[in-house]
């Protein structure tokens, strides 16, 4: 499984990818998903809504919950089988979509090198999204 990660703009522009893909769709609670250009290859997509945040300092923003971090991984293993690529995407492609494609690249056991050592990506989201993972892995 290979992973993408890009910005709203970047998403928005159209991207290439060279296998069938997902995208996992990432944006501020107060903003309407983004205008998807579909590219050969696309087979579905999830959108959620939550703000690059942390419960513990929140100030008013919307941190993910479970039940986003559990569509999530509904999404991707409802498509797994079929897609080659995940494309993740948040406002700047540097803190939530890392932190949504770190957590899957490890519970399917992908490379994370890239990752972790160019994203500073959002403790709160790669917790929520890995506890899920963790507990899916084990049942």
């Amino acid at each position: 499984m290979e992973f993408i990660i890009c910005s709203r703009a970047e998403i928005e522009e159209g991207i290439i990818v060279r296998t069938p893909y997902i995208v996992i769709s990432i944006s501020d609670s107060d903003s309407k998903p983004p205008r998807l250009i579909k590219g050969c290859g696309f087979l579905d997509a999830i959108f959620v809504h939550f703000d690059d945040t942390d419960p513990k300092y929140s100030f008013g923003k919307t941190p993910m919950n479970v039940e986003q971090a559990k569509a999530i991984w509904d999404f991707v293993e409802n498509n797994c089988e079929r897609a080659g690529t995940i494309v993740c995407h948040c406002l700047a492609g540097m803190s939530r979509s890392p932190a949504v494609a770190l957590a899957l690249a490890e519970a399917f056991e992908e490379e994370t090198s890239a990752i972790t050592e160019y994203f500073n990506y959002n403790q709160h989201v790669y917790q929520t999204m890995k506890q899920l993972t963790l507990s899916k892995n084990n049942h």
